[in-house]
């Protein structure tokens, strides 16, 4: 709840300060959405606590897999939000490397291993086989960086952008 609550406070602005709802309703509104999207997670950590396997095991895959398939699942069921996502802390990391092959969740997935991958390197849990697992992970993405997975076809493409300077809260209102 607190991720979302801080991720996306600024749903209480668009609804009050721009959409002109009062704040104690924008504010029950934002809440009852961070709440929505808290579930995810929730699910996530149902599902990992009713998969019983070892300690390392669990920290390493399941837990990860669980909260990739709750950040994919909230990315695409009721019109999706897939904001927030754990894959796009590791955006200028050696992990970046899986972004190509697998999107924001493949870097999900191997943010949230590294975390208990380090977890169990931290908690003596298979400290050497963990310590490996990790740096092979992260050798592995930083191989992937140098690969260019696109080659340019024909004469580059000149595009311009136009954005009109309007404040938002004039934007929807009538001419007068």
């Amino acid at each position: 709840l607190g991720l979302f609550g801080v991720g996306v406070s600024w749903v209480f602005i668009s609804l009050h300060r721009f959409g002109g709802m009062p704040a104690p309703i924008a504010a029950l509104a934002t809440l009852g959405f961070c709440a929505l999207l808290a579930a995810y997670p929730a699910l996530a950590g149902w599902l990992q606590a009713h998969i019983k396997l070892s300690e390392p095991l669990r920290a390493a895959l399941v837990i990860p897999a669980a909260w990739t398939l709750a950040e994919w699942l909230r990315g695409w069921l009721l019109t999706g939000f897939p904001w927030l996502d754990a894959g796009y802390a590791a955006i200028d990391t050696p992990l970046a490397g899986l972004a190509p092959l697998g999107g924001v969740y493949a870097m999900s997935l191997a943010t949230v291993s590294c975390a208990g991958l380090v977890w169990c390197v931290a908690f003596g849990r298979s400290r050497w086989v963990a310590a490996a697992a990790l740096a092979a992970l992260l050798a592995g993405g930083a191989a992937l960086r140098s690969i260019g997975w696109t080659t340019p076809s024909g004469a580059p493409l000149s595009a311009a952008l136009l954005q009109g300077n309007v404040p938002q809260d004039l934007k929807f209102s009538p001419l007068r």
